[in-house]
């Protein structure tokens, strides 16, 4: 029998071995876990990080939308990145560091904005936004796809020249470009005179002793009768005109409208689609985006077909009070009518007015043809790729938005972020 006491020396340097062993094991454990958690923190501080920067970006289109909430109104609303501009110029033209998710810059995460002129790309922005952690994104900004609308009615001019139908001719505040011969209609009385003195017109014209200070006609080819150039001195034949149709880049501009807008499409049966679902209760154009109320902002909607096709027969839009910029991938034929709404509209070089009876505010665009029946009284502009037809022709009335020159929507972003572009710093 072995000594006791050799026996318990034993087990204490086993119980010493064991606790070491735990002991380690323990602070590796530890060690470990506080490397996980450092990682952790890292990770989710740089995810933090970059999502701040992301938000950045965000915060400089809105300033371009709502130039007015900006922190530098007269940039935002005309950034000089967006002209053609030397390639060399490497300037910042803007430098603003805001916290995006507290009150104040003394508290919360900050970032640092720079605007700079693209080296890559003429007409575009270089965003840059950084953290104060150094994580940062950068893109390039560019205009928006939509075309500027320059006239407040434009399109083929005539259509069907058998039928002789008058094209329309009543514009306010702006100018009617026609391609290819126009008829205007046997009677010069209706035509409205330039007459750079008077004021802007707000009544509708009514017949003889129409007046302007703006309206022209232009036409790409020969004005029908030629009699009524000898009795208007602001109609003009055979000028250059060039109609820009979205056509010349659809795959763009539809992308742009189903990033920030509505894109349906007319099924076989007639109805429209969202989404590829047809709307529960919802079938018509009117049904989807008639509204009395004039509240709400402006919608920005593409119709399309399922195949990518022109519509097999026109799309009807019934009467109603619509607010918007409607792309129509065909033929669409406007019933008219009704008494419309009250709008407040800004003429050129004039104080702000009120229009009443108008139907629509914004813009009707198609490559195809717009068919006519009742009055339809707009505030902005009207494009008809093929012309107008229709026994309405003459009620249709415009009073031109000078801001779609510019490419000035209301609502709508004027700078969208240019593809290939995004990458992180």
């Amino acid at each position: 029998m072995r000594p006791l006491f050799k026996q318990e020396g034993v087990a204490a340097l086993t119980a010493m071995m064991l606790m070491a062993l735990i002991g380690g094991v323990s602070l590796f454990v530890l060690q470990n876990a506080m490397i996980e958690k450092m990682i952790a923190s890292y990770v989710k501080r740089q995810a933090a990080s970059l999502t701040l920067a992301e938000s950045g970006i965000e915060q400089v289109l809105y300033w371009f939308t709502y130039p007015e909430q900006s922190p530098n109104p007269v940039f935002f609303r005309d950034p000089p990145c967006a002209e053609q501009m030397e390639k060399k110029d490497t300037g910042s033209y803007f430098d603003y560091a805001y916290a995006p998710f507290s009150d104040s810059q003394e508290r919360g995460e900050q970032v640092t904005l720079a605007i700079h002129n693209s080296m890559d790309r003429a007409r575009a922005c270089r965003v840059i936004s950084t953290t104060h952690h150094g994580k940062g994104v950068a893109v390039d900004l560019g205009r928006n796809p939509m075309p500027r609308l320059k006239a407040g009615i434009q399109g083929q001019g005539t259509p069907d020249s058998q039928k002789k139908i008058a094209a329309p001719i009543f514009v306010h505040w702006g100018d009617i470009l026609y391609t290819g011969p126009v008829y205007l209609g046997d009677l010069v009385t209706p035509i409205p005179v330039q007459e750079t003195t008077a004021h802007p017109a707000v009544d509708p014209y009514r017949g003889e002793g129409n007046i302007d200070p703006v309206l022209t006609i232009k036409s790409s080819g020969p004005i029908l009768p030629s009699s009524l150039l000898n009795q208007r001195s602001n109609l003009y034949q055979n000028e250059a005109v060039i109609l820009k149709i979205p056509e010349e880049n659809p795959v763009q501009l539809k992308s742009f409208i189903k990033q920030y807008g509505r894109y349906l499409t007319l099924s076989d049966g007639g109805c429209l689609k969202e989404k590829g679902m047809v709307n529960q209760g919802k079938c018509t154009f009117q049904e989807f985006f008639s509204s009395e109320q004039s509240d709400g902002g402006h919608a920005l909607v593409f119709i399309d077909t399922t195949s990518g096709d022109l519509f097999p027969s026109p799309l009807e839009i019934g009467p109603g009070v619509y607010k918007g910029y409607f792309y129509f991938a065909g033929d669409i034929h406007i019933v008219g009518g009704g008494n419309g709404r009250a709008v407040r509209a800004k003429p050129p070089d004039s104080i702000e007015k009120d229009l009443k009876g108008i139907q629509l505010e914004g813009f009707f665009y198609t490559p195809g043809k717009i068919s006519l029946e009742h009055r339809f009284w707009v505030y902005g502009a009207i494009f008809a790729g093929k012309g107008f037809i229709g026994n309405g022709t003459h009620l249709l009335e415009i009073w031109y938005n000078d801001r779609f020159k510019d490419g000035d929507y209301q609502d709508i972003a004027p700078m969208t972020r240019i593809q290939g572009t995004w990458r992180t710093m």
